[in-house]
């Protein structure tokens, strides 16, 4: 009796489990279906605002910055995310963008020749985005940080200096865009996003850092998953 007791118990037990999981499966399932992942690559321009430089205690003030977008390597992107549900707008991505800055042509004289990040100023951000709807369109919003991976090229009358050097600034930035979707899970976007980036990198002669500021105007496609 006392047998057929627990037996009936630990069923009654495991039936409710199998409710309870039940219960959560149907509540979970419509969100998870609502989320929505995107994958993106993307083209772009850059305008970096002047800046003091820093290196072994001297100070270069205003220098000048170009970009050159346009010229081998471009500026380019990708970018991952995801929107947790479509009731929200809030999502999480992952962002590298390949950006570059060219000191202007006898700015850090006599202590350095030339200085630039040709091959990158990489910024590596997580990024927290808000998005809505308007009509076809999806009007978006987001702020981010993360670190940088910069190209030095610098040199001196005595030494130069060629490399990539990890993580060795902070990358902050704010952006708003929109999206439109076309038929099918394509899409493409246009952004605007502007950042700060402190940096601090080894040249000839010491360490060099500076705060870039720096406007961005971005567009490319992207794929939802």
């Amino acid at each position: 009796m006392w047998s057929l007791s627990f037996h009936r118990k630990r069923g009654l037990g495991r039936s409710r489990a199998a409710w309870v999981a039940l219960r959560i499966a149907m509540v979970i399932s419509p969100l998870a279906a609502r989320g929505e992942t995107q994958v993106a690559a993307y083209l772009g321009n850059s305008w970096t605002a002047r800046s003091d430089v820093s290196l072994a205690g001297r100070t270069f003030p205003g220098v000048a910055w170009e970009t050159r977008s346009f010229q081998s390597p471009p500026y380019y992107g990708v970018r991952a995310a995801h929107f947790f549900s479509e009731e929200s707008g809030w999502g999480l991505a992952l962002d590298f963008f390949h950006d570059k800055a060219y000191a202007a042509d006898g700015s850090i004289a006599p202590a350095l020749r030339r200085l630039s990040f040709s091959h990158g100023l990489n910024h590596v951000t997580v990024d927290v985005d808000w998005r809505t709807r308007a009509g076809p369109l999806r009007p978006y919003g987001g702020v981010g940080a993360g670190s940088l991976v910069p190209h030095v090229e610098a040199q001196s009358d005595s030494a130069s200096v060629d490399e990539y050097q990890w993580f060795r600034g902070i990358s902050a930035k704010a952006q708003v865009g929109v999206q439109w979707r076309l038929p099918g899970p394509a899409g493409i976007f246009l952004e605007y996003r502007l950042t700060f980036a402190y940096l601090r990198v080894s040249v000839p002669g010491g360490d060099l850092s500076t705060w870039l500021r720096t406007h961005h105007l971005v567009a490319g496609a992207f794929v939802a998953l």
